[in-house]
């Protein structure tokens, strides 16, 4: 049987078709694959990167709040006890030291993440009176030393906050880390 040589010519061109549509066909699933690796490459390296900004932020708060721990609420308190024992003219300059190192502290604070501290307390819903019995209250108004007593409470709620602020990053890290884990156990695509 011979051929004619019209018929071998499509057929010819049918081959060159079939060819160009495999290797078309090829080409888009390696783009496809190409694609797929890089979108998971990108997700990876922000997860990265916001893991690092989330571990630098704990830090920094656990730090603050070693501070606070270490320094601040114990000279708060003794200067809470001494203004209990001192003169009028001592809880005047208490009151300061307590005001600045509340300030001090609020700065700190502030450092982190740019918010104003006031809102990351009106967000923690803290209540510096919260812990403390109400007769103590009274009996601190009553000796005059009612606004010693209430930054010594803001110091604490203060720390309160901060403490707050230093579990929602471990949350956040924790969480970062369960969705990084996932993303490197979904398979990655390779290209033949």
């Amino acid at each position: 049987l011979q051929r004619s040589p019209q018929r071998l010519g499509w057929t010819t061109v049918a081959t060159a078709l079939g060819i160009v549509i495999v290797a078309g066909a090829s080409i888009a699933v390696a783009t496809q694959c190409l694609r797929s690796n890089h979108n998971r490459s990108l997700r990876l390296r922000e997860a990265k990167k916001r893991y690092r900004q989330l571990v630098s932020e704990l830090s920094e708060c656990k730090g603050i709040l070693n501070f606070m721990d270490s320094e601040t609420m114990p000279q708060a308190q003794r200067l809470a006890d001494e203004a209990q024992d001192g003169d009028l003219a001592r809880v005047g300059v208490i009151h300061r030291q307590l005001m600045l190192m509340g300030e001090q502290l609020l700065q700190l604070m502030e450092r982190i993440d740019g918010v104003a501290p006031a809102l990351v307390l009106d967000a923690a819903q803290v209540e510096p009176w919260a812990e403390h019995d109400e007769k103590l209250k009274a009996k601190y108004e009553k000796d005059g030393l009612g606004a010693v007593f209430e930054l010594a409470g803001d110091l604490r709620a203060i720390r309160k906050g901060m403490s707050r602020k230093a579990e929602r990053r471990a949350q956040a890290i924790d969480k970062l880390k369960s969705s990084v884990k996932q993303l490197l156990a979904e398979p990655s695509v390779e290209s033949s």
